[in-house]
């Protein structure tokens, strides 16, 4: 059973990735070409490729000009003239949070940067201290995460 959902998040990422920017899938099946490699910094490899996924997807999906159109908290939401990764997920969510989805959308983004901080370890240390289970859990969450992205994105659109 978790396979099957395994194969159905690589179905939906070969479907979505590209229809948000061509260039995408290639950058998801480079991150997993690293992960399966013998290279020895693999772990840095894999890490920046999903970080800078993850970051360009968040990107295609709030736009800096149509988010800053839509805060009304720009204090909160905009950082060195930039959005914050915060303000984009919210974005990405505009049209799902409110009445009983707010407290479980604060609950999915916070818990969301914190994954995305997790690439960080494998970006910026020397040498990591990830395990290759922990990688593969990095991989399968990073997966659902663009999923549930990609889908909220253009199922709400």
């Amino acid at each position: 059973m978790a396979s099957d959902l395994l194969i159905e998040n690589e179905e939906t990422l070969t479907t979505l990735l590209p229809k948000l920017n061509p260039d995408l899938l290639n950058m998801w099946l480079g991150a997993k070409q690293s992960l399966e490699s013998d290279n020895a910094d693999k772990v840095r490899h894999f890490t920046t490729s999903i970080r800078e996924l993850v970051t360009q997807v968040l990107h295609s999906l709030s736009p800096d000009q149509d988010l800053i159109k839509w805060t009304t908290n720009p204090t909160e939401h905009i950082q060195n003239k930039k959005p914050t990764r915060k303000a984009r997920l919210l974005y990405i969510y505009r049209e799902v949070n409110n009445e009983h989805f707010t407290s479980f959308i604060e609950a999915d983004i916070k818990a969301t940067l914190q994954f995305i901080d997790l690439f960080q370890e494998g970006t910026h240390a020397v040498k990591s201290k990830l395990t290759d289970k922990q990688l593969m859990t990095i991989k399968m969450k990073t997966e659902s995460t663009l999923k549930y992205l990609l889908q909220t994105y253009y199922e709400t659109k």
